[in-house]
């Protein structure tokens, strides 16, 4: 089975403030298959990363690449791959978003996924998207 990367991230202004997530889904000759960028209202840090994830995985999944490609998602929160790994060790208040994420992939036939940590620098362009969504009036902007 093939497989497409999707680099995401979340960006907010501050500790807590507005917030905005990007992505790039890429196949493995590196050509972009999807680009995404979504305000999310206000948000810390990691409720904005666990969003992203959940953003890129309903995307993918609804996606007609879904079921001729496995996904690799690209993040650089240790502390959400973890979580997602090992959902009893999640802080209660990102339990929720976590069974969300993990339903959403769960019972669905030949879909395979995965998480890879990449560093801050090489999520260079995902990071663009999110920050240019958290400071636009636009909610949502996808291309394919």
């Amino acid at each position: 089975m093939n497989h497409v990367k999707f680099n995401i991230d979340g960006a907010i202004e501050g500790r807590v403030g507005k917030a905005g997530i990007g992505g790039i889904l890429r196949n493995s000759e590196n050509v972009t298959l999807i680009m995404f960028s979504k305000a999310i209202g206000f948000s810390d840090a990691t409720s904005a990363e666990l969003c992203v994830i959940r953003e890129a995985l309903v995307l993918f999944v609804e996606s007609k690449w879904s079921k001729q490609s496995s996904l690799i998602l690209e993040i650089d929160c240790t502390l959400c791959a973890g979580w997602l790994r090992s959902p009893t060790l999640a802080p209660v208040s990102f339990k929720i978003l976590i069974a969300d994420i993990l339903i959403l992939c769960a019972g669905r036939a030949g879909f395979s996924w995965s998480i890879q940590i990449v560093h801050r620098e090489a999520n260079s362009t995902a990071d663009l998207l999110a920050k240019k969504r958290h400071t636009s009036k636009l909610s949502l902007g996808v291309e394919v």
